[in-house]
């Protein structure tokens, strides 16, 4: 028996989206953070207090990306390009390890240096906020807004992210995506048209929306983006 335990806000929904896809039978045990980190419970799992954590049997995995490998491996081959597929593999190689080596880098550095200047006392602010602004605008936000085009172009393409059909690179870049658009929408909502069509698409999926009714936090990863 597949369990899953879900640090709220976290990754780890991708995974619950991903076992309804798949259609595997799971237990979902949903942990609330603790000043805004894992709970010691959880970290009885995962001593780095990192989320999400699957077990399976007596086996017990970390890492997104190792655990939507595994899953599809095991249960879902259908969801990974065929060796034949040459062209639609490697687009799943890439956005698999797009998500966390390429994306996920610099969308975290702006939700951190945004929440510091946030919490910095008021009389150091005017100086953080213009510390932080100039790192943005010199350096992060050029690279996200490269990214995001790149993504933009790929899907303007590609109805996935690996060809027709949809495969765990999907279920990878669901949270970069997701998150970039629900914390920072206003920067994103209609310059990326294919971006915003995949994100409807995979959000109107009934594993999707399954997904949202089973877990404690869907405010984080229910978009609604209008239609066009």
């Amino acid at each position: 028996m597949i369990t899953l335990h879900h640090l709220l806000a976290s990754r780890s929904f991708r995974i619950v989206w991903l076992l309804e896809e798949i259609a595997v039978p799971f237990e979902l045990k949903q942990y609330a953070r603790v000043d805004g980190r894992a709970p010691q419970e959880f970290k009885k799992l995962s001593p780095l207090g990192k989320s999400p954590v699957l077990t399976d049997g007596d086996l017990t995995l970390f890492e997104s990306g190792a655990i939507v490998e595994y899953l599809v491996r095991k249960y879902a081959r259908q969801m990974k390009p065929s060796e034949g597929e040459e062209k639609a593999l490697l687009q799943y190689d890439y956005w698999m390890h797009d998500s966390e080596g390429s994306m996920m880098p610099f969308l975290w550095a702006v939700f951190f240096l945004d929440t510091g200047a946030q919490k910095t006392p008021f009389f150091m602010r005017f100086i953080i906020d213009l510390f932080v602004k100039g790192i943005r605008s010199q350096y992060l936000d050029p690279e996200i807004q490269s990214m995001f085009k790149y993504t933009d172009d790929h899907l303007a393409k590609n109805t996935y992210f690996a060809g027709d059909n949809l495969s765990g690179a999907d279920i990878m870049m669901s949270f970069p995506l997701t998150v970039a658009y629900k914390r920072k929408g206003s920067e994103f909502e209609g310059k990326y048209l294919h971006i915003e069509r995949w994100l409807r698409l995979i959000e109107g999926r009934p594993a999707y929306q399954a997904a949202l009714a089973k877990v404690e936090d869907k405010d984080q990863f229910e978009l609604n983006l209008p239609s066009h």
